[in-house]
């Protein structure tokens, strides 16, 4: 006869596993700004220039300016006043000679044939030519080129690490159960009150 009754309680264990992990924080949108200057071609042109000054061509065939007019009168005056103080201190010094012989009317009338004759002259009008400058032409050029900036906003590359973790949770403990399942036992077997009915 079984007096003893046993009943085992396998325990139950549960097991939480957190890896560990890195979190990287990335802005996916990149703020990018671009500046773009075009490119630029300067061309400075100059032409060939010939300067004609033809003052004194016109100056030598009496075109003249005011002021060029009355100085050329007042050297021509000048001029003409010298000439006859030169002849009228000749006449004057052959009619000094008188006493030796000079003839005052052969004087005045050599005087007047002097006056009157007439010398050929070849001039050539303008006497003077144009004066002709000239500058040469000359062409610049300037080239800048196309320039682009970009600048780019840097991320914000960081890193999070975060640890992992293991739980161990216990749901039901491991237990043995014994239990007694037979009857009481005397001490003498005279003092079960069951002994003595199964004797009659």
């Amino acid at each position: 006869m079984q007096v003893i009754e046993i009943k085992t309680t396998p325990g139950k264990y549960e097991l939480e596993v957190t890896p560990a992990k890195l979190e990287y924080d990335n802005d996916a949108v990149r703020d990018m700004h671009v500046q773009t200057t075009p490119s630029t071609l300067k061309i400075d042109a100059k032409n060939i220039s010939v300067k004609i000054d033809s003052y004194e061509s016109r100056k030598s065939i009496g075109l003249m300016t005011m002021g060029d007019r009355f100085s050329y009168e007042a050297n021509r005056g000048k001029q003409h006043i010298e000439e006859k103080t030169r002849e009228y201190v000749d006449i004057g010094k052959q009619m000094s000679n008188i006493h030796e012989g000079a003839n005052i009317p052969s004087i005045i009338a050599q005087k007047r044939i002097n006056e009157g004759a007439s010398q050929l002259v070849t001039a050539y009008f303008p006497s003077v030519g144009p004066s002709i400058s000239w500058e040469p032409n000359d062409l610049n050029m300037e080239y800048t080129p196309a320039n682009v900036d970009i600048n780019w906003q840097e991320l914000d590359r960081s890193m999070t690490y975060i640890a992992g973790s293991v739980k161990f949770n216990v749901v039901q403990r491991a237990s043995v159960d014994i239990e007694y399942v037979g009857g009481p036992n005397y001490f003498p077997k005279s003092s079960d009150p069951n002994a003595a009915q199964d004797a009659e």
